[in-house]
């Protein structure tokens, strides 16, 4: 990736990621419908992989929309995907703040996808906002720490359990603005 491509990617995930942590369950149909789309999107263009550049774009185009109106439908899938996703965050966040390798880290993962996905299947309106402030604050994270090398390092090899405190940090406070928002809501 180029120095420009890096600094893009940076700044929409940032504020991506801010917008998903202090507003997510004000968007959350809109995040299912992107997310329905761009999965859409990969299964199509991957089938048609090797053809014409137009012929793997209008086929990636065509599953995208279907990919879209799918999840739209699917409102609890989305819910259980947005928790399997915060599920797959907290294992990670386990894996970086305990130092661990190896061939267990895929499990570990997977667990934390299924964990995630049964609660968010229970708690319904707490699993979106509760997911949609951590995954945003995981995308906060990912974007600083593209436009800072420092935070990456610090991520990966530095100081991991820094790293897994301030994750824990802005989603909280995610979570709390989003409740303080939504609360009404929440609540019914």
């Amino acid at each position: 990736m180029t120095g420009t491509s890096v600094i893009i990617i940076g700044l929409v995930s940032i504020a991506i990621g801010l917008v998903s942590c202090f507003y997510g369950y004000a968007v959350f149909r809109v995040v299912l419908v992107v997310l329905g789309f761009l999965l859409g999107y990969a299964v199509g263009t991957a089938l048609v992989a090797g053809r014409a550049e137009l012929t793997v774009l209008l086929v990636g185009l065509g599953a995208g929309l279907i990919g879209a109106a799918i999840m739209y439908g699917l409102y609890v899938l989305g819910v259980m995907l947005a928790g399997g996703l915060f599920g797959a965050n907290v294992a990670s966040a386990l894996i970086l703040a305990l130092n661990l390798e190896g061939a267990l880290i895929p499990i570990i993962i997977l667990i934390g996808v299924l964990i995630g996905a049964v609660i968010a299947y229970g708690l319904n309106k707490w699993m979106i906002v509760i997911g949609t402030a951590f995954n945003g604050a995981s995308s906060i994270i990912y974007g600083a720490g593209l436009l800072i090398p420092t935070i990456s390092v610090l991520e990966r090899r530095g100081n991991p359990i820094l790293m897994t405190v301030i994750w824990l940090l802005i989603g909280v406070i995610g979570v709390a603005i989003q409740y303080r928002i939504f609360g009404d809501d929440l609540n019914d």
